[in-house]
């Protein structure tokens, strides 16, 4: 029952002969949907030798989409979060207190409910974001560069 219906894009992937497939496809239980679906070369199963073949035979009618790496900021966009607990443990690796968070928050030249709001959004989360704007602005603030609030993040997320 497995069937592939039709083709509307084939992405190249950074791996040299996988590709990504934006296709309309049969699953064994009779459902069509569309989807995306990578295909490998040394895959054997499922609906993948269909699609390899497909590939092979309208080889011309199809143009591949060429792989386009992540920004930096798509990059960021897939940290995963922090709990309160990772966030500030990292910060304590780099010396950042929430005494100097909160002196920082008050130091800048921002309206008071802009400061209110950082303070909760910084002193009362339970999970944190890469690229949330209180984490931007908070590093910033404290001359931490990208790459090294990248870093921690990563460090920190394994804690």
């Amino acid at each position: 029952m497995l069937a592939l219906n039709s083709v509307a894009s084939v992405k190249a992937t950074p791996e040299n002969g996988v590709y990504l497939l934006d296709c309309n496809i049969t699953d064994r239980d009779g459902f069509t949907y569309d989807c995306e679906y990578c295909s490998r070369p040394e895959d054997m199963f499922g609906l993948n030798p269909t699609i390899r073949e497909w590939l092979v035979e309208n080889e011309g009618s199809y143009q591949v989409v060429p792989y386009v790496p992540p920004t930096v900021e798509e990059m960021r966009a897939t940290f995963p979060l922090l709990t309160s607990r990772q966030f500030w443990l990292a910060a304590a690796n780099i010396g950042v207190t929430k005494a100097l968070v909160a002196s920082t928050i008050e130091a800048l030249d921002v309206s008071d409910v802009e400061k209110a709001t950082l303070m909760v959004e910084l002193m009362e989360s339970t999970t944190f974001e890469r690229l949330h704007y209180a984490v931007v602005d908070l590093a910033n603030a404290l001359n931490i560069p990208a790459q090294q609030l990248d870093d921690l993040w990563m460090w920190g997320s394994a804690l």
